[in-house]
């Protein structure tokens, strides 16, 4: 670590890989391709390093209250939980970026993700 994945990307496809990657439980950020390229060795190292002490990597407990039983919850469901199947509500650790981005695609859908973080957590 860290490896470089893809390089050339547009912003908006940058994103979507990134999406991709969280959604498959692995770390991820992108950077400039200008700054890859001009890094002094060693750098890119360093600035990981740093990244990967974010807490947007910390796992926070996350509670599905609801899923629709719909095509897009089982496309939720396919995408964020993978094989693991349950009865809802349930209670699961996830990556904090993921737990968030898992809540905002269940509000999309009619569903209920619910993020403890140990602070209030808005709604």
């Amino acid at each position: 670590m860290p490896r470089l994945l893809k390089t050339g990307l547009s912003y908006e496809n940058a994103l979507f890989d990134q999406f991709e990657l969280i959604s498959c439980d692995a770390v991820s950020v992108f950077v400039a391709d200008d700054v890859v390229r001009e890094a002094v060795p060693g750098y890119l190292s360093s600035l990981f390093g740093v990244l990967l002490k974010s807490d947007e990597f910390e796992l926070v407990s996350v509670l599905i209250e609801y899923l629709p039983e719909s095509e897009k919850g089982e496309e939720f469901r396919n995408r964020f939980l993978g094989r693991r199947r349950c009865l809802f509500p349930a209670e699961m650790k996830f990556m904090r970026k993921k737990a968030r981005i898992m809540q905002h695609w269940a509000a999309k859908i009619g569903g209920r993700v619910v993020i403890h973080t140990g602070e209030a957590t808005p709604h």
